[in-house]
């Protein structure tokens, strides 16, 4: 991804946009910009994004795109001049139908904007609010958004703890990892189920073995490993995985990609309805096959999202 720099010389940035599936509908994968980024990481999300959409029913498959780049290192204009430069890049890969991105680390609704309007002018001006989520409100985005992980974790919280026959009003919180999802959850739960946060704090490795908690719920993706994993089933703790917790970002992005086929805004109410509805039922489907087949929650999930992918490429056959 070459771009001149404000001070003239050339800088080439690495990028990657990966689709993993397309088997339930078009790929749906955010975009992150950090030094970090790379293809197996960029890979490995990109399949995750396959059987979050799935586990929660929406119709889409997964992707993931990033850029190798500190992007608080970069000016305005460059960072601009950056992610115009990608979206021409992958421009022929993506689209309403085909593949949408979204924000992730380090992008937000402009980046989203630029990328969009990027890709408006290379189809000849046409508008198309559709091809990518994650937008400014006034260019198509959806109300109910920003806080959409958050909202959907804090729902998977207090489904599991009805099933232990507990209430989010009598039960204390404590939060690990505060950023966008972790900051909107604790003002959830604690404005609107009643929680009390006793404990928030940053990312903390190889405590699985400390966690005092009866039930772990996961807003990162990939927070656990399968060592921790083990640990925390060992140990009696249940565990509601982020394929499941997390994807009200990525049902709400559904909500925002339909609105956008439509040229349509919903309410904030109707968006949190549908949101909860889409949730409880996955929750609920995913709670009975862990028990119809005395397996984890993790493992629950993901039998339900492979079996739908699945089934999917099965009815569909092979071309030719």
């Amino acid at each position: 991804v070459p771009i001149h720099m404000d001070d003239g010389k050339l800088h080439v940035f690495t990028g990657y946009r990966v689709q993993h599936s397309t088997a339930r509908g078009p790929a749906k994968g955010g975009i992150r910009y950090h030094p970090a980024v790379t293809e197996a990481e960029v890979t490995a999300l990109a399949t995750l994004m396959t059987w979050k959409c799935s586990v929660v029913g929406i119709p889409f498959g997964g992707a993931k795109g990033g850029i190798a780049v500190d992007a608080r290192a970069l000016t305005r204009s460059e960072l601009e001049r950056l992610t115009r430069r990608y979206a021409y890049d992958i421009s022929p890969i993506i689209g309403s139908r085909r593949d949408i991105p979204a924000p992730d680390i380090d992008t937000d609704g402009q980046i989203m904007a630029w990328f969009n309007d990027t890709y408006s002018m290379l189809h000849g001006g046409a508008s198309d609010p559709a091809v990518v989520t994650g937008k400014p409100i006034n260019l198509g985005g959806s109300l109910g958004r920003g806080e959409s992980t958050s909202r959907g974790l804090a729902i998977c919280t207090d489904l599991a703890l009805q099933k232990m026959g507990m209430s989010t009003r009598d039960v204390t919180v404590a939060i690990q990892g505060y950023g966008k999802v972790g900051r909107y959850a604790a003002e959830i739960l604690y404005n609107e189920y009643g929680s009390k946060i006793v404990a928030i704090s940053d990312v903390t490795g190889r405590n699985a073995g400390d966690v005092k908690a009866k039930l772990v719920v996961e807003g990162a993706n990939g927070p656990t490993t399968m060592e921790g994993h083990e640990i925390l089933e060992s140990r009696g703790i249940i565990a509601v995985p982020d394929i499941l917790c997390n994807a009200g970002g990525v049902t709400v992005s559904y909500f925002e990609w339909v609105q956008g086929l439509q040229f349509d805004q919903w309410s904030l109410e109707k968006v949190n309805t549908r949101l909860n509805e889409v949730m409880t039922e996955a929750f609920e489907n995913v709670w009975n096959v862990s028990k119809d087949h005395k397996i984890g929650m993790r493992e629950a999930a993901f039998v339900v999202a492979v079996d739908r992918v699945h089934e999917a490429l099965r009815v569909r056959g092979l071309f030719p």
